[in-house]
């Protein structure tokens, strides 16, 4: 695996998005917040991962959901439409893993 290998234990902020590559294999995009607990801080980083992989992944994935996930880092850097520029963290999984599903909420 050429480039930064990253291993990061996050939980999803929102629903994945699925979808098709035009090569046809299946595909997920989603983001995950990292706390930093030393600074008192968060990131998010984008995740993508395909392969045949995806249809068992997917459907666990919602907000509040805490993954493993290890892959391929990038640093992604865009200018927004006033002209700002930003930069963000994309990780293109290898491997993703459910460690926690989210809690259903009770009503008191």
């Amino acid at each position: 695996m050429d480039g930064i290998v990253a291993k990061l234990t996050a939980s999803v902020t929102a629903a994945p998005e699925v979808h098709q590559t035009p090569g046809g294999l299946a595909g997920v995009r989603f983001s995950v917040v990292v706390d930093n607990t030393e600074r008192g801080a968060e990131t998010v980083v984008r995740v993508s991962m395909q392969g045949p992989n995806v249809p068992d992944v997917a459907p666990h994935l919602a907000a509040g959901v805490r993954v493993f996930c290890r892959g391929r880092l990038k640093l992604r850097t865009w200018r927004t439409e006033s002209g700002e520029r930003r930069t963000g963290l994309d990780l293109a999984a290898r491997k993703v893993t459910i460690i926690r599903e989210r809690r259903p909420s009770v009503a008191a």
